[in-house]
């Protein structure tokens, strides 16, 4: 009989304490999450990296740029071109220079004028297409 009570007491207990199993399942699981983080963040820092150096990039293309349009805007430029194209410029008549006053800004940014603004601009230079 006092077999039959040790492998009762036995199985009761278990082979291998809770604790135990729960440090042995915890701590692997806990190491691969740190492993997987840690990868995750390498490859994040690296994509930073490489945005970064694109950011540096475009903005030295962009400097490029902008030196290389103000070189153009230049007037002596703007002759060398105007004479490439066979352009002749000349200042317009009198009658095609549009001047704005402040108070014309005003009452245009004002809601209830604005429509007003805009119907008679539009009515004034109305065009016949397709007619």
């Amino acid at each position: 009989m006092k077999l039959q009570n040790t492998k009762r007491a036995v199985s009761a207990k278990g082979i291998v304490p809770i604790r135990l199993a729960i440090l042995i399942v915890l701590a692997p699981a806990l190491c691969l999450g740190y492993l997987s983080l840690d990868s995750k963040c390498e490859a994040m820092g690296k994509e930073l990296k490489a945005l970064d150096r694109e950011i540096v990039d475009l903005n030295r293309k962009c400097l490029n740029e902008e030196l290389r349009w103000m070189s153009m805007k230049s007037p002596g430029e703007i002759d060398k071109a105007l004479r490439r194209w066979h352009l002749t410029m000349t200042w317009p008549d009198e009658q095609q220079v549009v001047r704005v006053s402040r108070s014309d800004m005003n009452d245009a940014l004002e809601p209830g004028r604005r429509m007003q603004r805009i119907t008679q601009y539009v009515q004034v230079g109305r065009i016949r297409v397709n007619d």
